[in-house]
């Protein structure tokens, strides 16, 4: 594939959250001392699923490795490299994310009639948690087990919080990500930001 231009992904910065949180921007909660968690939206981000037709799982991993230079990910795991991130959804699906561009249309362009691709970019929304506390704030939401002995770095897990279902994953030490529909956000951000009030809360502006 050629023509491709997308931004380097390992380089991205998390935006304020926008429209799904019902705080200003600023600290919230416990002041002293610094924030616990740092809590924001990954706004821009080009999103795309990925599903393989039946049989043809190991063609189109051969073309994503190809056209993007990463193989995808056969585990609850997250790859990624300059271009591009691969999120396990489940045995044979991905959710595909770079900083801009249509990402669809270069999948689509990288597999042919493999899979069914669909732009996900206004359908889903991802947001970080950093910070001391993040861990601790995402316990209060997950039942999963997030000791990091467990829950490591690169790994995933599609889990609910409440009602919600989202796809979490351990981006590196302490910095863990979350995608849900975009339906839910608002929803999702109220009962992490209400979490994290006891340990200091900061929401970029």
């Amino acid at each position: 594939m050629t023509g491709r231009i997308l931004p380097r992904f390992e380089q991205s910065e998390a935006n304020e959250m926008g429209e799904f949180s019902r705080l200003k921007p600023g600290r919230h909660g416990r002041s002293d001392g610094a924030p616990g968690l740092i809590l924001t939206e990954r706004s821009g981000l080009a999103l795309a699923s990925i599903a393989a037709f039946k049989g043809q799982a190991d063609s189109v991993a051969a073309a994503l490795n190809a056209g993007f230079g990463l193989a995808p990910p056969t585990s609850p795991r997250i790859v990624s490299n300059e271009a591009i991130a691969l999120v396990w959804l489940g045995p044979d699906q991905w959710l595909a994310m770079a900083e801009s561009g249509d990402v669809a249309a270069l999948i689509i362009e990288a597999l042919g009639s493999g899979a069914a691709v669909t732009d996900q970019s206004d359908g889903w929304v991802v947001v970080r948690l950093a910070g001391p506390q993040a861990r601790n704030v995402l316990a209060k939401c997950l039942t999963i087990d997030l000791d990091p002995r467990v829950f490591r770095p690169g790994d995933v897990a599609l889990t609910r919080a409440g009602h919600v279902d989202v796809r979490v994953w351990h981006e590196t030490n302490g910095v863990y990500e979350i995608a849900c529909a975009r339906s839910y956000a608002a929803g999702l951000f109220g009962w992490l930001e209400e979490s994290a009030l006891e340990f200091g809360l900061s929401l970029p502006g």
